[in-house]
């Protein structure tokens, strides 16, 4: 998509080596000066990744010089997202799929900074609207890919009417599209339908916490028992840490609040920022076990 929007717009287009985004004083060296013939730098984040240099002076630097950073691939948390405000930076928490040809839906920075939720409303060539019996977004737009080859055969993304169906859950409203998070990482706990997606969006942004992951493990009373997994910073007081992270969950609902926190020092996203959860699920149940 990088490639795509570069040549759409006829601009520069800028190689960053993954291995500087975790090198914020490196990051600076190297890529200081972005702006290219006078035209402003946009650049693609997940969280994780803003996280990670919002927290470092370097990092921040960095930051300030964009025009555009689109912020998508999972929850921002209502406290980075504060944290990025209080910074001016121009964040567009956005929404969108490999199979629509990135984003069908974008903040826009100025709602952003004015303190606006969500992700926006759908660009100019998309609809969206909810599948009634699973809650699911439903995207209709001329750039869904055709579909899938199963043997030598188009299989559609589409159904009849053109709607294709995602696997996310969300809300519709005035300021556009809220998610809730995986309708395939869905947990059980008590009864209740829980996104973790939402349990670490309330739990982010803590002083201390690199990284915070909520599983569920089989439980004959709770169906599932959270467990929430979480690395803390380098120096930081694991004991202090968890204290945190009990007292802030105690202000979720009993369904949404980790049953156990376990310190998982290796805890961290693939290189693409995303979480394999069923990874760390299997993870959390060895620790269990032992």
């Amino acid at each position: 998509m990088p490639q795509i929007r570069a040549r759409q717009w006829q601009a520069p287009l800028v190689a960053i080596a993954p291995e500087l985004m975790k090198a914020a004083d490196a990051l600076l060296e190297q890529h200081g000066n972005l702006s290219c013939g006078g035209r402003n730098a946009v650049m693609s984040l997940v969280p994780t990744q803003l996280q990670r240099l919002m927290s470092d002076p370097s990092g921040r630097i960095w930051l300030k010089q964009f025009q555009l950073l689109w912020i998508g691939g999972g929850p921002l948390s209502a406290e980075l997202a504060d944290q990025a405000r209080q910074l001016q930076l121009p964040l567009s928490p956005c929404y969108g799929s490999t199979e629509t040809a990135a984003m069908v839906c974008a903040t826009d920075p100025a709602q952003f900074l004015a303190g606006q939720s969500g992700c926006g409303e759908p660009l100019s060539d998309v609809e969206l609207q909810l599948d009634p019996a699973s809650g699911a977004v439903a995207v209709k737009t001329k750039r869904l890919s055709p579909g899938w080859l199963n043997g030598d055969q188009v299989q559609p993304f589409a159904d009849a009417n053109g709607w294709w169906h995602s696997g996310d859950a969300g809300r519709l409203g005035p300021a556009g599209l809220e998610l809730l998070g995986r309708l395939d990482g869905a947990l059980n706990s008590g009864g209740a339908t829980v996104f973790p997606e939402q349990i670490e969006a309330a739990l982010g942004g803590l002083a201390g916490v690199e990284a915070v992951l909520v599983v569920g493990l089989p439980d004959p009373q709770w169906g599932q028992r959270l467990i929430g997994l979480v690395k803390p910073s380098a120096g930081a007081n694991a004991d202090a840490v968890t204290a945190q992270l009990e007292m802030r969950s105690s202000s979720l609902p009993p369904a949404q609040r980790p049953k156990r926190w376990q310190l998982c020092p290796q805890l961290a996203p693939n290189p693409q920022g995303k979480w394999e959860r069923q990874r760390w699920q299997h993870w959390a149940q060895g620790c269990a076990e032992a």
